[in-house]
């Protein structure tokens, strides 16, 4: 008797892990294709915001020193608060990143936006 309902709970316990699984997946997924579409946008929002290619290249430096220093600062808050606090902290970082760049009309604003970039950790 008691092993059916061990069988039972581990059934359970196998569909809602699937269901996190798939929902990780499927917020990772948004995630790259915001990113990509950011990718395609950039140089042409650049451009119109009057940058220049030095201008351009300091933009994506920034957010790649950004990523790089934010590293070790979200691996440090992961092994403190949890994957669960992770993940939402990275997913809300992408979300203000998105937000941040789809209403800039500056340069300043423009270079602001990449400051969320710092817990965009979320694919690892």
């Amino acid at each position: 008797m008691k092993s059916e309902s061990w069988g039972q709970s581990n059934a359970a316990g196998e569909v809602r892990r699937g269901r996190v699984i798939l929902a990780a997946y499927l917020i990772v997924t948004l995630e790259l294709t915001f990113l990509f579409m950011q990718f395609g946008v950039m140089p042409y929002l650049a451009k119109n915001l009057g940058l220049d290619s030095v201008g351009f290249g300091y933009l994506q430096t920034t957010f790649g020193v950004l990523q790089l220093v934010g590293g070790p600062i979200f691996g440090r808050f992961a092994d403190q608060f949890g994957n669960r606090a992770a993940l939402t902290l990275s997913c809300a970082s992408a979300s203000a990143f998105f937000l941040l760049l789809s209403i800039s009309t500056s340069v300043p604003i423009l270079f602001l936006s990449r400051l969320p970039s710092v817990f965009m950790h979320g694919l690892p």
